[in-house]
């Protein structure tokens, strides 16, 4: 396939990801708009995000802290316990306007009572839950990175592709704007994800880890997940900073192919070859094989995203790359989620069920009285 072709390819896909995920960009930003409804949600001053506009390029692990719903990066974190941390996907128009609270109680939850799970609740949000569990919880952040479609998952692989390590800014009057290229990272996302993790965690810690991704997301785990792997196999961290399971939350699994001349960071610079095309969801198998070896445990609960590579992909090879992401990683149908009923919101509902249901037996019944069974 040429580049030009894959470039074709990669509109066409553009547009049909548009028409299928229309709702879902509503559901993403909600009814109510996120920063307001961050207003009515804290109480006071001290629970709200520092000011920011978005005027500089921000991204990185975010910690949480036992009673504030804001994760800061300077938030102490305790090498002795177990982390849990959460990874975005695509943000459309979210990267230069407000950073994503990812909070159960927003607008996304209320769409199941709305969708048939009248009895949908959960008493505390996912955050403080795990800290009351003994957990430290991270978000890592990069919406600016993310705000295009096009090469929003080949900046997860690599930082030489079609557009490079590009990002928005906000103008500072509520407009979205280029940034500068000049400033724009010098690595894959999934290599400053890896890095991070280790800067605050040690090259040398010794507990679990566990890292969940939501859509594109789950390609950014199991990315990073691949690099910290490569890390230890050359000795360069110890064991446990290799993520002990890796969660993919409605993975998208690209149909893209990576750029003419792109380059896979973490590989070491392993390149593209002219005459290969080198999709997306290749990468992430060969990442899951990786962390087999490894024996991290890979868990995916998916509504309909994971099926949308075959789209260019010849029957043969579509074929291939799913019995090749079916090897490694339990696979969970969220079947309700993804029903006519909700499929417009089931992409980020999926989030919440996750979250809520990971230490709950059951968390509810549905309108005909059966249990809907939880995570756990």
């Amino acid at each position: 396939m040429t580049d030009k072709n894959a470039k074709i390819l990669g509109i066409i896909g553009l547009m049909l990801v548009v028409a299928l995920t229309f709702g879902m960009v509503f559901a993403m930003q909600g009814d109510v708009n996120v920063a307001e409804a961050a207003e009515s949600y804290f109480s006071h001053d001290a629970d709200k995000w520092e000011p920011n506009t978005f005027t500089e390029l921000n991204y990185g692990i975010y910690w949480y802290a036992s009673g504030n719903p804001i994760p800061r990066k300077e938030n102490p974190v305790d090498k002795s316990k177990p982390t849990l941390i959460f990874a975005h996907g695509w943000k459309q128009d979210e990267g230069y306007k407000q950073r994503d609270l990812l909070s159960l109680w927003s607008d996304t939850n209320s769409q199941f009572a709305k969708n048939k799970f009248d009895d949908f609740e959960f008493e505390t949000e996912y955050y403080q839950t795990l800290i009351d569990l003994g957990y430290n919880v991270g978000h890592f952040y990069w919406s600016q990175i993310s705000d295009d479609y096009v090469t929003c998952d080949e900046k997860i692989w690599s930082s030489n592709g079609y557009l490079g390590m590009s990002y928005v800014l906000n103008d500072g009057n509520g407009k979205k704007i280029s940034g500068d290229s000049e400033n724009e990272p010098k690595k894959s996302v999934a290599m400053i994800f890896g890095d991070a993790i280790i800067e605050k965690l040690g090259m040398d810690y010794a507990c679990d880890l566990h890292l969940v991704g939501h859509s594109m997301g789950g390609q950014l785990v199991l990315a990073t997940g691949e690099y910290l792997a490569l890390l230890e196999e050359r000795g360069e961290v110890g064991e446990h900073i290799v993520p002990s399971q890796v969660t993919l939350i409605d993975p998208y699994m690209s149909f893209n192919a990576l750029s003419e001349g792109a380059t896979i960071d973490h590989l070491g610079g392993k390149a593209h070859k002219d005459d290969e095309t080198v999709y997306i969801v290749d990468l992430c198998a060969d990442a899951m094989e990786t962390l087999a070896r490894h024996q991290v445990a890979i868990d995916s609960y998916a509504t309909i995203f994971y099926r949308m590579y075959p789209l260019a992909m010849s029957n043969e090879e579509a074929s291939v790359a799913t019995v090749r992401l079916a090897k490694y990683c339990v696979w969970t149908y969220l079947k309700a989620l993804a029903s006519k009923y909700v499929l417009q919101y089931g992409h980020c509902m999926a989030i919440d069920y996750y979250f809520s249901t990971l230490y709950e037996e059951t968390i509810a019944k549905d309108n005909y009285g059966v249990e809907v069974p939880s995570i756990k």
